[in-house]
């Protein structure tokens, strides 16, 4: 009996041991899958080390970058910040355009790998990984249209496949990723706001609800294209002006900048309409002000206006 005892108490300890053992090799296992970086988190003796996770890492574009040929990268959305790896690496923003990017190498090394790293306006990161090539094969590259690929490899890789990152802007205290996921929300919440617009010259543009989340406003507007001339935005503006002031020529006003309009395309064919939101920093107006929508045409006259007093205001409602 005793004998047996023991023989049992031995099978109990000995699977505990291989349980344990299992267990250790199913988190090494686990860990190795996991880690973007086994080998730096193997090496490191500290009990307290985080794991880099692969699904955190965002991938890089490799390019080729020459000192008698000029590489154009062209992105969604305006350039806000760039940083190269080695001042062997010479970048400029375009002086017409503010999302086009030229690259060029200076003296740099050919077997020499370096990096470049862009932010852009939307809350984009793009990291490039350049070396020398006298003759690049690549000279210009749109970024913004390789979205697709990026989630394909991306997800093979197990990485990160979000082109954008959750930025932070500073003077708005969000990010502008959850600003452009509001806009898309506002796009799709359910209309509410009547019989607010301007109609003039077969165009008309009308408002269709104003929403708040987290101190940003976003205004959505139909614009409706009933001509048989196709209409071409050229850009739109929000301003706050006295009321008493509305017939006046010269007026002083206050322009309240539009963070984020979607959709971003601005050509409206002819018969046919497009539903855009504007998103900008909330502000309450006093009863003698109205705030103002202008809507430009590119190389034409057909400008759309029309001003939403206080009362229309107050029926703002939360995303």
């Amino acid at each position: 009996m005793n004998k047996l005892k023991i023989n049992s108490l031995a099978i109990i300890l000995l699977l505990g041991s291989n349980l344990t053992i299992l267990a250790q090799t199913k988190n090494l296992d686990s860990t190795q899958v996991s880690v973007s970086n086994p080998q730096i988190f193997s090496l490191t003796e500290s009990n307290y080390k985080l794991a880099i996770d692969k699904i955190s890492v965002k991938g890089s574009y490799p390019i080729s970058v020459s000192d008698v040929k000029t590489v154009h990268v062209i992105f969604p959305s305006k350039i806000r910040e760039v940083d190269t790896g080695t001042p062997n690496i010479l970048v400029q923003i375009t002086e017409s355009f503010d999302n086009v990017l030229r690259v060029k190498a200076i003296n740099l090394p050919e077997k020499e790998e370096t990096n470049i790293t862009i932010l852009t306006e939307d809350g984009g990161l793009y990291s490039f990984l350049a070396t020398y090539s006298k003759n690049p094969e690549i000279l210009n590259i749109n970024i913004g249209n390789n979205a697709s690929k990026d989630a394909i490899m991306s997800k093979d890789l197990g990485i990160n496949s979000f082109t954008k990152t959750d930025l932070k802007e500073d003077k708005l205290e969000q990010s502008m990723v959850n600003i452009e996921n509001n806009t898309n929300l506002a796009l799709k919440t359910k209309n509410f706001i009547k019989n607010v617009g301007v109609k003039t010259q077969n165009m008309s543009a009308l408002l269709k609800g104003i929403y708040n989340a987290q101190d940003i406003q976003y205004y959505k507007v139909v614009i409706y294209n009933n001509s048989e001339v196709s209409y071409n935005m050229d850009f739109v503006k929000l301003y706050i002006k006295d009321v008493e002031q509305i017939s006046k020529v010269a007026v002083q006003s206050e322009e309240l900048a539009i963070i984020k309009m979607l959709p971003v395309q601005t050509h409206i064919p002819s018969n046919t309409s497009v539903t855009y939101v504007f998103s900008t920093k909330m502000k309450t107006l006093p009863i003698d002000k109205t705030l103002e929508i202008e809507i430009y045409e590119k190389n034409g006259g057909r400008h759309l206006r029309f001003p939403i007093d206080n009362v229309v205001l107050t029926k703002s409602k939360e995303l």
